[in-house]
């Protein structure tokens, strides 16, 4: 957030945002930028649309390229298979 990195847990996702479990969520309309971690990271922008105190945030992903997307679906499709 600003210059700092935080660490948060990802609990729900689809291909047009996630649920981040944190005990300090941010405020509903607030934009960030999140990295999924894997063997090469996916970088997209967030915006906050839901707060649940205590518990997390619902984002939804904004300018995602179409790379990036494709790689998003291929996540959620093993995901899934799990």
């Amino acid at each position: 957030w600003g210059f700092e990195t935080l660490s948060a847990l990802m609990t729900d996702i689809a291909t047009e945002g996630m649920f981040i479990a944190t005990n300090n969520p941010l405020w509903v309309g607030a934009a960030f930028t999140v990295r999924i971690l894997l063997a090469e990271p996916i970088t997209v922008d967030c915006t906050v649309r839901r707060v649940l105190p205590g518990k997390g945030m619902g984002v939804s992903f904004e300018k995602m390229d179409d790379e990036a997307r494709a790689r998003l679906a291929k996540l959620i499709e093993t995901i899934a298979a799990s």
